[in-house]
């Protein structure tokens, strides 16, 4: 009763913003029909195929680093199969609330075929925040430079920037282990023992990510994965004729991210649309104009992201474990 309920929340959330959108746009809508049809009619074709190019090569490269993420918890998935894992999970996270549905089916996929539930759920955890750290930081950089010339746009500044503190003390809490031990501590004094059990398993998990090098490379991989997923807003504007300073995407499209990531709605509809109306107003978009931008970069994650409805849909076995890897680990074992 209580899935049923919280469920059922999630629903009201994401079709009463929905509800907001189209209220709010009802009028705005009525007056820029004609505009409307002349934007879809006259959209470039080419930049639209180039945003799809661009949208499939960021996934792919998500799907790698989740890779590097589960090979350095000991998880051996060959390559072919993780990544066809993170398109599978890539098109639950569409219909599911604030995306967990996909990470969930993720985690249960490589415990399917590894055995290794903490390792999933670690790697997919870290995968998941550290994406949301270097987004809210490409954000938060583009927002200081941008309130300098669009001051109307610095209250969107302060959530980025208390997003990035609350990450900061999370990765400080699972990778300090003076920290993290006594986090551990006030858990157990306030007698919350299995909550305190888990943050002690996941942050011992977590130190396997104690490496400079393996840092640099993430810092490096997941900067370049998150900036994709900034060009790819601009470059359907671009398709469908809007025109705004490229700085405004880097800014604005972090905290829709971050919306979309919250686990208050299905798929982030609803609130991501009604925060995009809001944001996209200071670069003098319309709401039409922005509602129509935000669902056409849904869309072209929906279509990236079928080949992994299609390999559900016709999956009969389990995700195979890379031989290779676990005689390794099992050599590294004795």
């Amino acid at each position: 009763m209580k899935r049923i309920l919280v469920f059922a929340l999630k629903l009201a959330v994401t079709f009463g913003g929905i509800g907001w959108v189209a209220l709010s746009m009802a009028d705005e809508l009525a007056r820029e029909q004609d505009a409307l049809v002349e934007m879809v009619r006259d959209s470039d074709a080419l930049w639209l195929l180039g945003a799809l190019a661009v949208t499939a090569v960021s996934m792919a490269l998500s799907g790698l680093q989740w890779w590097i993420l589960l090979r350095r918890q000991g998880i051996g998935l060959s390559l072919y199969e993780t990544q066809k894992c993170y398109f599978v999970g890539l098109f639950f996270n569409t219909f599911m609330p604030g995306n967990a549905g996909g990470d969930a089916k993720k985690v249960y996929d490589v415990y399917r075929g590894a055995k290794d539930l903490a390792g999933g759920f670690t790697a997919t955890l870290f995968d998941r925040v550290f994406g949301l750290f270097m987004l809210d930081v490409i954000g938060m950089a583009a927002g200081f430079w941008m309130v300098r010339t669009t001051p109307a746009s610095s209250p969107a500044l302060m959530p980025i920037v208390w997003i990035f503190a609350a990450m900061c003390l999370f990765f400080a809490a699972v990778f300090s282990r003076r920290l993290g031990a006594l986090a551990v501590r006030a858990l157990e004094a306030l007698r919350l023992r299995k909550p305190a059990e888990a943050f002690d398993s996941i942050r011992r998990r977590f130190h396997l990510y104690r490496d400079p090098k393996l840092w640099a490379g993430l810092l490096t991989l997941s900067g370049f994965i998150q900036f994709t997923r900034v060009l790819i807003h601009w470059m359907l504007a671009v398709a469908i004729g809007l025109e705004a300073p490229f700085v405004a995407f880097l800014y604005f499209v972090p905290l829709l991210g971050v919306v979309s990531a919250l686990p208050i709605s299905v798929g982030g509809f609803g609130p991501r649309e009604a925060l995009a109306q809001s944001l996209f107003a200071l670069v003098a978009f319309s709401p039409v104009e922005s509602f129509v931008l935000t669902e056409l970069s849904v869309l072209v994650v929906i279509l990236v992201s079928l080949p992994g409805g299609i390999a559900f849909l016709t999956a009969q076995t389990r995700p195979a474990a890379d031989e290779r890897h676990m005689r390794e680990k099992e050599g590294e074992g004795r």
